[in-house]
């Protein structure tokens, strides 16, 4: 008698079992390929955004550096006074020195694979550790300084006798009593601490007074009534790579901040920095050559761009060998205030 098979024999169970077991390790390896690439794109699209950001950021500080108004840095004169000044702020010897050196020589200034602090980076009270914002050793650094803009800083009237300016607006630029500023019109610029509360209410209010209790001087080296006069803040910054709070390194911003230098952590995983300070040696308006920050043949005074770039590494090992992804970014920034 015939009798029909039913079902599968154990050769066909098996040989099923088998492409089964082929296809699911495709897919795991399909699967596992594709979260791979996710980490790898996310993780560079990070460290893309990072580097983006710190250049924008540190491009838009370069861009408008060494502006003094309309004045030439040639015109630059100071009546502040350092001892007199860390007498009503309480500020450090050092704090107050950087402000003192205000020129056209330390407007803007790199320094170069740093070892230990130097010149103005100890003056802001930075040295080379390991605790977070602590500078990175090897790694570059720049140093812009010079007047911001004032809302409400144009000079109304001024009474050269009393020390007196009368501006359109104390309260708008946030200016206070010995913060250190700028006047300038367009033949002379003088940087001196306010002396008074520019924003008391009555006859004082948006009152500017230069008395000689915080500066070396109540005269100004400029006649300054005309209708080109004006108020500007005063600026102090240093951009560097620092101990981030994570353990990465970081770009950090250090800037004055009323009578003492604070810092803030911009951008992580931006291992180093690198700078090339371009000069116009013939003053012609155009770079001639690009040299290292410190280079000895350098004129500070001289340069009118800078070339930064910057060594970026993602956050996690997401490359197939199980590293972190690294990527340099090179950019240029003119100085438009040397051009």
């Amino acid at each position: 008698m015939n009798r029909k098979q039913s079902g599968l024999s154990l050769v066909e169970v098996m040989i099923a079992l088998a492409l089964s077991a082929v296809l699911v390790l495709g897919l795991a390896q399909v699967f596992g390929s594709s979260r791979e690439a996710n980490r790898l794109q996310s993780g560079l699209a990070r460290v893309q955004e990072s580097g983006r950001v710190g250049m924008e950021i540190l491009g838009r500080d370069i861009r408008n550096g060494a502006y003094l108004g309309c004045a030439k840095w040639a015109s630059m004169n100071n009546i502040f006074d350092r001892d007199k000044w860390e007498g009503k702020t309480g500020a450090s010897d050092s704090t107050s020195g950087q402000v003192f050196n205000l020129s056209a020589d330390s407007a803007i200034v790199g320094y170069n694979d740093i070892t230990a602090t130097a010149g103005d980076l100890s003056a802001m009270g930075l040295s080379v550790g390991t605790d977070p914002g602590d500078l990175i050793e090897k790694t570059d650094a720049l140093v812009l300084q010079g007047a911001g803009p004032c809302d409400g800083g144009k000079v109304v009237s001024y009474n050269e006798s009393s020390a007196q300016f009368k501006i359109e607006d104390a309260t708008s630029c946030g200016l206070s009593q010995n913060d250190v500023v700028i006047v300038s019109n367009c033949q002379n610029a003088d940087l001196f601490a306010i002396s008074n509360v520019p924003t008391a209410s009555g006859a004082n209010k948006d009152t500017v007074t230069h008395a000689n209790d915080v500066n070396t001087d109540n005269k100004l080296e400029g006649s300054y009534g005309g209708s080109d006069s004006e108020i500007l803040t005063f600026y102090s910054k240093a951009y560097y790579v620092g101990m981030g709070s994570d353990g990465r390194n970081s770009l950090y911003l250090r800037q004055l901040e009323g009578a003492s230098y604070v810092s803030h952590e911009l951008v992580e995983g931006i291992e180093d920095m690198q700078l090339l300070m371009g000069e116009d040696s013939d003053e012609d308006g155009s770079v001639n050559r690009y040299l290292e920050p410190e280079d000895a043949s350098l004129v500070e005074s001289r340069i009118v761009s800078i070339k930064v770039t910057f060594s970026l590494t993602s956050e996690e090992n997401i490359t197939l060998a199980g590293d972190q992804f690294e990527q340099d970014l090179e950019s240029v920034f003119a100085i438009r205030n040397r051009l």
